[in-house]
């Protein structure tokens, strides 16, 4: 099973049903993921607590600031023991005090590093897509309708810091030579806020890069 990479904002929008689409650089003629492939998502995390005598460990997603009730099984040892020693680091590190009960603070108050999501394990994901159709396409021919459908903040989302705007910094309006304020071009519409992320993440944009086009629907959350 395969994965995909999700940055905070498209995590939130995945779980509110407002993305429903990613697209990705097409680097082969196949495509990584076909129509009812089942994709999981990787996004950033934390331990949460654990339980030594189970070997399972409660997550954190930062995401949405979740904290997973349920206890997870880390099917390794080593994960486990490695885990469990850089979050006691942690918690000495943050002043929490060891008592008869291990290391103890109120949920959603774990002082363990938050750690990439490229670094999330199968088993602490919380999303599973399922593969609802697959397209090459050219960045160019993408709509607006698109562009909210991969996730980017709307209209009236604005000020956002999740738009990489050089000119208004996610602001949505800049100031007037001759007074108030306009709104910025660069990210008017959220087409042009697609690209300005997409450029963040791949470098300068060729608009006709072939990309691969995936839309999906929430399998689990």
């Amino acid at each position: 099973m395969s994965y995909l990479l999700f940055r905070g904002h498209l995590v939130r929008k995945t779980l509110s049903g407002d993305k429903l689409a990613t697209r990705r650089p097409k680097k082969k003629d196949q495509p990584a993921h076909k129509i009812d492939d089942i994709v999981w998502v990787r996004e950033t995390w934390r331990v949460g607590a654990w339980d030594e005598s189970t070997q399972c460990i409660c997550v954190d997603y930062r995401a949405d600031n979740f904290c997973r009730k349920e206890w997870l099984h880390c099917s390794s040892r080593a994960t486990f023991d490695r885990l469990v020693d850089q979050s006691i680091e942690d918690a000495k590190k943050a002043g929490v005090e060891e008592t008869s009960q291990g290391y103890r603070w109120k949920k959603g108050d774990s002082p363990c590093r938050w750690r990439p999501s490229i670094h999330m394990p199968r088993w602490a994901s919380r999303i599973d897509l399922k593969i609802t159709g697959v397209k090459a396409d050219r960045l160019l021919y993408m709509t607006d309708r698109e562009a909210l459908l991969e996730g980017v903040p709307a209209d009236d989302e604005f000020p956002s810091e999740d738009i990489p705007c050089p000119k208004c910094h996610g602001e949505g309006v800049q100031p007037n030579l001759g007074a108030g304020e306009i709104i910025c071009e660069l990210c008017d519409t959220p087409k042009k806020r697609f690209m300005l992320i997409w450029e963040s993440i791949y470098g300068v944009i060729n608009l006709y890069t072939w990309v691969w086009k995936y839309e999906y629907k929430v399998e689990k959350k």
